[in-house]
């Protein structure tokens, strides 16, 4: 996995303040590979939450921003609301990604 421990838990302790304690946040992509260069951050969360999920996902990316510095950062929300089917990206995303 190529983001160290200190990135790990800003990008945690994001995405629960903003999606609660117990949404599932997974890695995925190219940093997940600890062979590759460069790439952006791709992150999904898997929340229960329903209210002002766009919201969240914009207030969430932009904190993460600061904390992080400028860096490209692609966040997936799949919450129970959402329109059916979710894109494969999703079940990609879930199936090979990295729990943080």
């Amino acid at each position: 996995m190529r983001i160290d421990n200190e990135e790990r838990a800003i990008i945690k302790n994001i995405l629960r303040k903003y999606f609660g304690k117990h949404a599932r946040i997974v890695l995925f992509g190219s940093r997940t590979d600890d062979r590759a260069k460069g790439g952006d951050i791709d992150v999904l969360v898997d929340t229960d939450q329903t209210d002002d999920c766009f919201t969240k996902k914009l207030l969430a990316l932009s904190e993460m921003q600061i904390a992080l510095g400028d860096q490209k950062i692609d966040l997936l929300v799949k919450a129970p609301n959402m329109r059916a089917p979710a894109p494969p990206v999703f079940s990609e995303a879930l199936a090979t990604g990295v729990d943080l």
